[in-house]
């Protein structure tokens, strides 16, 4: 077999598993009988099947290299803080999506391929307030408690955006015909991440009931009256029917309302201890997240490969001395003049 063959088989295998032909045929957008025409050395590879293919490969390298960082870390393989070096940069790299060539995306796949962007960005965005709040640091007890109802916002947002995009995907792709289309173009990673998100479709999830009840919209009356006596009943001590106040209202907290709340969401899950709701919510938060994200990813690299061909990346910036995430930290109270000029939080 031929080098170029040989690496044509390569790749199909490793994005398609034994059976790659028809698939990579249609993520290249040929016959199959052209395929096993190539396969067989009976017509030559055309150069323009390359580039799409070294696309195709561009558009994975960034994340398999975070994902290998990542397992390494979980596995004790790397330091739970790696150093951070003075010198260090972040890379930036633009990829060019001209207008022209959006163009061409019928209206459903432009408006799928742009909201799952801009959820993506609304997950990574939140994530990262949700990583940062949750680090450890030395804190006033004060500070420690304000804090951790901070970070529960956070995750109530997440949550709130986390359900938004799975709707999104439901309706948009699965209930359209796109899904028809572009599932078998999604690559194995992608496609897998959309076989686990679809078992969230139809089922009683906590996630409807966070973003219905409390992320989005606020719960009912008689939902409010049963968190407060669920409050009043439980083991809190007296800081946890108070408010928190500073000159500034940025710094301003109503822990009170955070505590009812907390326990009418607990509730709601079915769920008597609020602690164990809120670690039972944190913990499905990342795989839910990481497979809308590698569903997005994998959706946008079909929409590449369909009508945009090669790609144009230019490097734009360099980021020197970017913090390591885990050595980051979100407090409540900060540093601030009054929130509203003339106005304090204190009576």
């Amino acid at each position: 077999m031929s080098k170029d063959r040989f690496l044509l088989q390569q790749i199909g295998i490793f994005f398609h598993g034994e059976e790659w032909q028809a698939h990579l045929a249609r993520d290249l957008r040929v016959n199959e009988r052209t395929m096993r025409r190539w396969v067989a050395g009976t017509e030559e590879i055309p150069r323009g099947v390359w580039r799409d293919l070294s696309a195709h490969l561009e558009i994975y390298n960034g994340t398999l290299r975070s994902l290998v960082a990542q397992v390494k870390h979980t596995a004790g393989l790397t330091q739970a803080h790696p150093p951070v070096i003075g010198n260090s940069i972040l890379k930036i790299t633009r990829v060019a999506l001209p207008k022209e060539k959006l163009q061409k995306l019928t209206a459903g796949e432009r408006s799928l391929f742009l909201l799952l962007g801009y959820a993506s960005n609304q997950i990574n965005t939140l994530w990262k307030l949700v990583v940062v709040a949750t680090n450890e640091a030395d804190k006033d007890p004060v500070e420690e408690k304000v804090s951790s109802a901070q970070t529960q916002i956070f995750v109530r947002l997440l949550i709130g955006i986390l359900r938004e995009a799975l709707k999104l995907i439901e309706k948009r792709f699965l209930g359209s015909s796109l899904g028809k289309e572009y599932t078998p173009r999604l690559s194995v990673p992608a496609t897998e991440a959309l076989k686990r998100l679809k078992k969230r479709f139809g089922a009683p999830d906590k996630f409807v009931v966070i973003r219905d009840n409390f992320a989005f919209h606020h719960p009912s009356l008689d939902d409010m009256e049963a968190a407060f006596q669920l409050a009043v009943k439980s083991d809190g001590d007296d800081t946890d029917w108070c408010m928190y106040l500073n000159d500034a209202l940025l710094n301003s907290f109503f822990f009170a309302s955070d505590f009812v709340l907390v326990h009418g969401m607990a509730n709601a899950m079915g769920e008597p201890d609020v602690n164990e709701a809120h670690r039972k919510l944190l913990g499905d938060i990342a795989p839910i997240a990481n497979d809308l994200s590698t569903f997005a990813f994998g959706f946008a690299e079909a929409i590449f490969i369909k009508y945009f061909g090669e790609l144009t990346a230019t490097r734009v910036a360099e980021i020197k001395g970017a913090a390591n995430i885990e050595d980051l930290r979100l407090p409540w109270f900060v540093g601030t003049t009054t929130f509203l000029p003339g106005q304090s939080a204190v009576p």
